[in-house]
């Protein structure tokens, strides 16, 4: 190979990895800040998306992922509506916190929000996924919530359980279903023939 041609392919190499580089990083910057708004009915989550204003919540992710480091109970929340152009000061939020990765934390003001659910103080791990579309985030961004005072400390009792958690749930409700009916068969007492 000629020194043009390793020159041209190491020039289009790194030309490669410095785009894919690029690309990455924008991928995992969709979101940058958290809030959380205290309600009587629960607490509403908000995130600041990084660019252009939102027409839907659309998300490939399946929403936000709550884990509370302490117990380690998960919740997903749905993003369910979204605000743009509002600064955070005009959101009314209770407290809010910047992911300390992605840059651009009060820029934006452009917002996703959730319906109520049960949170309280406490902290947790935030992860919507690193899939497309507007809620991507490369690593979970671990959040402190306090001034929450109408929830109780953690996940509460009204959080709704993750797929696998029901699955797992109906598996276990089947087994007992089906020793018991196989107990009783096997424990039933002969019917007497006649002769």
């Amino acid at each position: 190979m000629s020194r043009v041609r390793k020159s041209r392919a190491l020039a289009w190499c790194a030309a490669s990895a410095l785009a894919m580089a690029s690309v990455t990083s924008v991928a995992n910057a969709h979101l940058v800040q958290f809030g959380w708004q205290e309600t009587a009915s629960g607490t509403v989550l908000w995130g600041e998306h990084w660019h252009g204003d939102l027409s839907s919540p659309y998300t490939a992710n399946g929403g936000i992922h709550i884990t509370d480091v302490n117990t380690m109970q998960s919740i997903t929340a749905q993003w369910s509506g979204v605000l743009n152009n509002t600064p955070v000061g005009s959101l009314g939020l209770t407290g809010s916190q910047c992911d300390p990765v992605n840059a651009g934390c009060n820029t934006y003001n452009d917002w996703m929000f959730t319906v109520p659910v049960p949170l309280g103080n406490g902290t947790y791990d935030f992860f919507t996924g690193p899939e497309c579309c507007i809620d991507t985030m490369g690593d979970a961004v671990r959040v402190v919530i306090t001034g929450i005072t109408t929830q109780p400390p953690g996940i509460g009792d009204g959080a709704v359980p993750e797929p696998s958690t029901w699955a797992m749930m109906l598996i276990g409700f089947g087994a007992i279903g089906y020793a018991m009916r196989r107990r009783r068969f096997l424990h039933a007492k002969p019917i007497p023939q006649l002769t």
